[in-house]
């Protein structure tokens, strides 16, 4: 089983809160990831755009949290950076992705202490924007 499947393009609202994001086509950004939130999830991609989301229930341990934790990490960042050549005049990643290597903790503990502030974070960001809508209400 892969811990992750490739979002999908062009179609209909697919994303999900959790799923990751990053430019794959003529940006200096390729292989940084972003983390669609709640309200997010109504949008369309384009094929310009990778989208990976964690398969739930996978042998790895790994959620979308410690996910991102591990593609934010200069050991990962920089193998986008050599799997991304030139293409006429842009950059594109195809499907180069999948040979990213990233360091995977080897314990359950040790993947959440890193998943962890990642996870409150995130949770944190939800509470706020629920709690400025709650008061949004208040003052409608």
């Amino acid at each position: 089983m892969t811990p992750t499947q490739r979002c999908r393009h062009g179609r209909g609202p697919d994303l999900q809160y959790g799923d990751l994001l990053s430019p794959a086509r003529a940006s200096a950004n390729i292989g940084q990831f972003c983390m669609v939130m709640p309200w997010q999830t109504g949008v369309v991609l384009t094929r310009e755009v990778l989208g990976l989301r964690v398969v739930e229930g996978n042998s790895y341990g790994l959620d979308c949290f410690l996910l991102i934790a591990l593609l934010s990490l200069r050991v990962v960042q920089g193998q986008y950076a050599a799997l991304t050549p030139m293409q006429t005049n842009r950059e594109h990643l195809e499907d180069r992705w999948r040979e990213v290597v990233i360091p995977l903790p080897a314990t359950e503990s040790e993947r959440e202490r890193v998943a962890g502030p990642v996870r409150e974070f995130f949770a944190a960001q939800v509470r706020a924007r629920e709690s400025y809508h709650a008061l949004m209400e208040v003052f409608d």
